[in-house]
């Protein structure tokens, strides 16, 4: 049985291939392309694991990684970046996995799979 996964990625061919790679392994993927509606589907979808691009219009990832940890802390969050100093940012600010673009879609599918099971 896959995870809820909520993916937060602003790149439409990003998000359709971290999508098909995810939903392939059986997960369910809600997306949010540009991270300012992420905070309400968090509360809609009620993920196992968010995925989300550190650098986003319209909201601040940092603040928005805090807010996921304060507000849903057994969740696994995953933050992607082409900034690798920006990904060490995001790991003080609560990420538990951080993968630099590009990246092997294996690696992102191994980190999803197996997640702290619900």
């Amino acid at each position: 049985m896959g995870y809820r996964v909520l993916l937060i990625e602003d790149d439409p061919l990003v998000s359709a291939t971290i999508s098909h790679l995810l939903q392939g392994q059986g997960h369910v993927v809600s997306l949010s392309p540009h991270g300012a509606d992420a905070l309400r589907l968090l509360g809609l979808t009620e993920p196992q694991v968010v995925i989300s691009d550190i650098i986003l219009p319209e909201v601040d990832s940092l603040d928005m990684i805090r807010e996921f940890r304060r507000l849903r802390p057994e969740i696994t969050v995953i933050a992607i970046s082409g900034n690798p100093h920006l990904l060490t940012i995001a790991e003080k600010h609560g990420a538990d996995h951080i993968l630099h673009k590009p990246f092997v879609s294996q690696v992102l599918a191994a980190l999803v799979h197996p997640i702290k099971s619900q």
